[in-house]
């Protein structure tokens, strides 16, 4: 599920030092040290609860995609899943490689929302719905996206490559790529018509301040 981001930090050959850790339990770990600055040492992290979300989403996956829709709401019954992590994934959400749910807590992820590659997404973020009962309703991440802590993005709207979502946003309508879009109801930096372009990706640097002295209405 997860796949190795390459930094400056340390030398990818080093993903090989621990005989006894599988390579994706490897490359989960190079990535949290990555961009987890918590992590002092990826070979020692712990794939805890991030990494047993993902095994039971795709565990869920598998029986979803065979039609075996009753299977996962017992899987997920039984595991608790929701109550234990507090984190709530359907099963038929796709979901890209090198993803980092950061503290994995208060997670929601809607039926048809698709996560791009090398996503970061902070705790108490809900990738939601509008209401509509069916059809393709949830939202559509791009890959490099930023999503900040207790951030709702709703509805079928498309977050582009390497924008950046500030915490506590609440996101109804597209964000283009490469900006960062802030507040509730959410507004791009800059203005919509010029909006200041990111030159970094932010899921990697995890720099969630970058701009915001520039909108306008930002008080403290």
């Amino acid at each position: 599920m997860a796949t190795c981001i390459v930094t400056s930090r340390t030398d990818v050959s080093q993903l090989s030092r621990d005989p006894n850790r599988s390579q994706e339990d490897s490359c989960y770990n190079y990535m949290k040290y990555c961009r987890q600055p918590s992590f002092p040492d990826h070979v020692s992290c712990k794939p805890i609860k991030k990494k047993q979300t993902e095994n039971i989403h795709t565990a869920g996956v598998e029986d979803f995609e065979d039609g075996e829709e009753n299977i996962w709401v017992k899987i997920q019954g039984e595991a608790r899943v929701s109550e234990a992590f507090s984190v709530d994934i359907h099963p038929g959400a796709k979901i890209g490689r090198g993803i980092l749910l950061d503290h994995a807590t208060g997670l929601v992820i809607g039926e048809t929302a698709v996560i791009g590659d090398n996503v970061s997404i902070l705790h108490n973020v809900t990738l939601g719905g509008t209401g509509k009962m069916s059809g393709d309703r949830h939202p559509k991440i791009g890959d490099g996206v930023l999503i900040g802590a207790g951030t709702c993005i709703l509805g079928n709207i498309k977050i582009g490559d390497g924008a950046k979502i500030g915490a506590g946003s609440i996101v109804l309508k597209e964000v283009p790529p490469r900006t960062t879009a802030v507040g509730n109801p959410a507004r791009l930096i800059g203005g919509k018509e010029n909006p200041v372009k990111l030159d970094k990706i932010p899921s990697l640097t995890m720099d969630h301040t970058s701009h915001i002295s520039e909108w306008s209405d930002y008080v403290i």
